[in-house]
């Protein structure tokens, strides 16, 4: 009876604890050389972002939860057209079962905007139009985990994790992908640890006008973490991952509406295809691939589109389908160093995508380094570098264009070399998606008062875009910025 009386005033305790609510805003005013991301014809904007903070933790002996959500509303100063909101909500609990056993979960959720410029031309249109557009993404994430310690040296973990990519614009592909995790990790001695674990991961791609795709990664791999000293460690993770994807081409149109004539646009021009630099399949065949080259001097037209009409219905050939299959390596290396006023931390991780553009999963290669600097209780000084590569996963089945000479002769068309659209047919291609990213993040923050902050940033983005199939896109792009944070004073909740 003591004990179960005990046991209630324990209870009783916890319940009576409060949580905090903490209400706040943030607004900043940044400048983007590059607002649509374009190697050319690149336009510059500013942009005056607003929105209220909202929050809710608790950390009181077992349970331990924060949760923040930050709606904000987007104003440009030139291309009012791309106004809009915006929505992040981010959550992290840990409930401690016992003093060995603890459970996890977290979930962040974005509601995005992906800002674009495309030019398209009429029938009855003698310019190209051009239309930028902003439209939305929904980006959910989540994990939920549970860690047992079976005895003071010997840990066990089991994670689940879920990444859901969906744009608004159904010409780009949403995913889903689900994976969980099975590790132990073991106190070899006080600064060392060696471990290890199977992993299994699904990634399924919905595209609207190809063929949908599912990608599954089975992975197994070991660990070793080392501690130099109190302040310096590294950890490092290394195995096989067997990657085997399928593709369903049963929903694929039997025609296909193409451009004519596919051009290559530079600058304010566009010229017709040099079908003689094009590649070609195995029978011979050229098709429209980023290798093709303009033709020399043979300049598009502005009413081409009157000349050859809204398009070419071209049938659609499957030559191709089934499985495809692939030994590669997972892993990651991470190092970090603590000083009185700074920290640094640098690593290497791969690992499986979550999104591409051409609708099938992708393998990442990161590298990154990190350095924070405080000198006092009011600054904060942090630097991030980044370089990332994305590239396909196995071989993939992908659409090209075939290309060949128009049954008769066409005003304005330089012929036999320009380049006309003959058909689709698909192709098994071992590096259809190839993309470079180098980017260096600034942050400089300094606390006014206890509630009030104010921060400065600046980005740096290079980009290089490769597909087998397309013409490359590659940009550059700078970002700046300044603004402020406010929080009100904590507001405790009691529970009832």
């Amino acid at each position: 009876m003591g004990v179960a009386a005990g046991a209630v005033a324990v209870w009783a305790s916890d319940r009576a604890h409060a949580a905090e609510v903490i209400f706040g805003a943030e607004s900043s005013v940044e400048y983007d050389t590059n607002v649509f991301r374009t190697e050319d014809d690149v336009d510059d904007d500013g942009t005056f972002v607003f929105g209220p903070t909202f929050r809710l933790r608790e950390d009181h002996k077992a349970l331990t939860y924060d949760l923040r959500y930050h709606p904000t509303y987007d104003k440009y100063f030139t291309f009012d057209e791309l106004d809009g909101f915006e929505q992040r909500l981010t959550a992290a609990a840990a409930y401690r079962l016992s003093p060995r056993t603890e459970i996890t979960a977290g979930n962040n959720f974005y509601m995005l905007s992906s800002i674009s410029r495309q030019a398209f031309v009429t029938e009855l249109q003698t310019d190209p139009i051009v239309q930028d557009t902003r439209e939305n993404i929904l980006v959910d994430e989540y994990r939920f985990g549970a860690a047992h310690l079976f005895t003071s040296r010997l840990r066990g973990a089991l994670d689940f994790n879920g990444y859901l990519y969906d744009p608004e614009d159904k010409d780009r592909a949403s995913s889903l992908t689900n994976g969980v995790n099975l590790s132990t990790l073991y106190s070899l001695t006080r600064v060392d640890r060696l471990g290890g674990g199977v992993g299994f991961t699904n990634q399924d791609f919905d595209v609207e006008s190809g063929a949908d795709s599912t990608t599954r990664f089975y992975r197994t791999y070991a660990t070793w973490s080392h501690d130099f000293d109190p302040t310096f460690s590294f950890t490092i993770q290394a195995g096989p991952t067997w990657v085997d994807s399928e593709q369903d081409d049963s929903s694929v149109s039997s025609t296909a509406l193409v451009q004519s004539f596919p051009l290559q646009t530079s600058g304010a021009e566009s010229f017709f295809t040099d079908i003689r630099t094009c590649p070609t399949l195995s029978d011979g065949t050229p098709y429209l691939s980023s290798d093709c080259a303009p033709l020399p001097g043979a300049i598009a037209p502005a009413n081409l589109p009157l000349i050859t009409g809204q398009g070419t219905v071209v049938p659609v050939v499957v030559e191709d389908s089934g499985n495809s299959s692939k030994l590669t390596y997972f892993g990651s290396l991470d190092i970090a160093k603590k000083w009185r006023d700074f920290t640094a931390s640098a690593g290497y991780r791969r690992s499986n995508g979550t999104t591409s553009g051409t609708g099938s999963s992708t393998v990442n290669d990161t590298v990154s380094g990190s350095v924070s600097w405080r000198p006092d209780r009011l600054w904060t000084i942090s630097l991030t570098a980044r370089w990332d590569r994305q590239k396909s996963a196995t071989k993939q089945l992908v659409f090209v264009q075939t290309l060949g000479a128009p049954a008769e002769p066409i005003v304005g068309v330089p012929v036999p070399n320009a380049a006309f659209s003959s058909g689709l047919t698909t192709v098994r291609i071992d590096d259809a998606l190839n993309i470079k990213t180098t980017s260096v993040y600034l942050r400089v923050e300094r606390r006014l008062t206890r509630r009030l902050a104010t921060f400065a940033r600046a980005v740096w983005t290079d980009q290089t875009s490769k597909r087998t199939t397309i013409n490359t896109n590659s940009y550059d792009d700078v970002r700046v910025g300044i603004g402020f944070r406010y929080e009100f004073d904590p507001i405790e909740v009691p529970y009832l």
